[in-house]
């Protein structure tokens, strides 16, 4: 999972929280270490406030590839500014999740099945 410093601290509770849950369903959560955190990520994000988008896109690969080394399988895009970042052709994309798409598609399913519900009572 790509964090940044700003949702960190929320991030690491909520992971806490959902631990549990999170291994039950056959899921392990892996964050970056703090070194690439520290020399890759928050470099990437001080590129893309600079305007450098080709900064900012290279470092972005390098962070996903480091976390696709350790044997992830998807890659969760824990911030709304990393995005944009990578173009929608990149075959990076594919092994990255919008956190709000992935929220919006699971709001659907349960809306689907509730209505379903629904029209049987």
């Amino acid at each position: 999972m790509l964090i940044t410093e700003s949702n960190k601290q929320s991030l690491h509770a909520t992971f806490c929280v959902n631990d549990d849950k999170i291994y039950l369903q056959g899921l392990e959560v892996v964050l970056l270490d703090k070194a690439t955190e520290e020399h890759v990520l928050v470099p990437a994000m001080e590129a893309l406030y600079r305007k450098d988008m080709e900064g900012a896109r290279n470092l972005l690969r390098i962070a996903i590839h480091v976390l696709l080394v350790k044997a992830v399988n998807l890659v969760l895009l824990a911030s709304d500014d990393l995005l944009g970042v990578l173009p929608h052709n990149d075959p990076l994309l594919r092994k990255c999740i919008d956190p709000m798409d992935a929220l919006a598609r699971s709001i659907l399913h349960w809306a689907e099945t509730t209505a379903n519900v629904h029209k049987k009572l």
